[in-house]
């Protein structure tokens, strides 16, 4: 105990005057922590060959009041674990390996957790470790390696982040515009009947249809000429001023007329001519049968 007391004195001695050794302040690194539950503990590293004291060294948290001072020494590239019972803040803390002579002479550090956003915080059978013995990336395993390197730890799943569901504002719709009444067509104006003088207007004479003229022809039995049928009968200009419908009236009733005519003429005829026939073919067959019969009797008398 008092060669190990004396052996710090010695190497606070040589840091005083000479100043720290460079290659042990080089070589020392905080490598893994276990803060979790009660059972804290703290893994140093030696990444140098040689064997470091490690008496003039301290571990400092985020107070002012917990420390732990080492002992013993550490080979060259092997690790040193020191237990330190529920003194790192499991929600986040600072953890600093300084020199006991000097504490503002911090070999190295590490932060996490509410002290340190950038670096997540180690959970239940979780540790928090160097990505590599020395590396500069801190990560969370599983189970940890205390007292061996890091590379036998099983990396731990990545945080899964919890999921905030975010109200989509429910779209209203514009109003529909109300369309504007339609303008009522104003009513057209009625135009005033014109008034007739009495007097001004002739009154046109009525003309027969074309039925009545056929009966008038029909019941005066008027025996008209071929000839006759020929003439156009023209109806009496009424003040002279006929129409074209009038004209065409006119014609139509006199092609009627004509068509009755040409009948009733034609009937008679082939009447007479049909009645003549049989007349002349009944006396020729009577002067036959006579004649027939005077040559019987005068063979008879013979």
């Amino acid at each position: 105990m008092q060669s190990a007391k004396l052996r710090s004195i010695f190497v606070a001695l040589i840091i005083f005057f000479f100043g720290s050794p460079p290659s042990a302040l080089a070589s020392l690194y905080i490598n893994e922590i276990s803060s979790y539950t009660t059972d804290d503990w703290v893994e140093i590293y030696n990444n140098g060959s040689d064997v470091i004291d490690l008496s003039p060294y301290r571990i400092r948290d985020s107070s002012t009041s917990n420390k732990l001072d080492l002992s013993g020494t550490i080979n060259g590239n092997s690790y040193a674990v020191f237990d330190w019972y529920n003194k790192i803040n499991k929600s986040g803390d600072e953890v600093k390996l300084v020199l006991i002579v000097d504490e503002a002479n911090i070999i190295d550090r590490v932060s996490f957790g509410d002290k340190n956003a950038g670096t997540q915080s180690p959970g239940e059978n979780q540790t928090l470790g160097r990505e590599g013995d020395g590396g500069d990336s801190w990560i969370v395993f599983t189970g940890g390696s205390k007292g061996q390197g890091n590379s036998t730890a099983q990396l731990a799943p990545s945080a899964t982040p919890t999921i905030v569901a975010t109200t989509v504002p429910t779209h209203t719709p514009s109003p529909t515009r109300t369309p504007s009444p339609t303008k009522s067509p104003s009513p057209t104006k009625t135009p005033s009947p014109t008034t007739v003088k009495s007097g001004s207007t002739k009154a046109p004479t009525i003309k027969p249809s074309p039925q009545e003229a056929v009966l008038a022809v029909s019941d005066k039995r008027v025996d008209i000429s071929q000839s006759q049928t020929k003439k156009t009968i023209q109806p009496t200009a009424i003040l002279g001023a006929e129409t074209e419908d009038e004209q065409a009236s006119q014609s139509r009733e006199e092609v009627i007329v004509k068509d009755v005519t040409q009948s009733r003429v034609s009937f008679p005829i082939i009447v007479s001519l049909t009645l003549g026939v049989i007349g002349l073919a009944c006396g020729i067959l009577i002067y036959l049968k006579r004649k027939k019969i005077g040559i019987f009797h005068e063979n008879v008398e013979e």
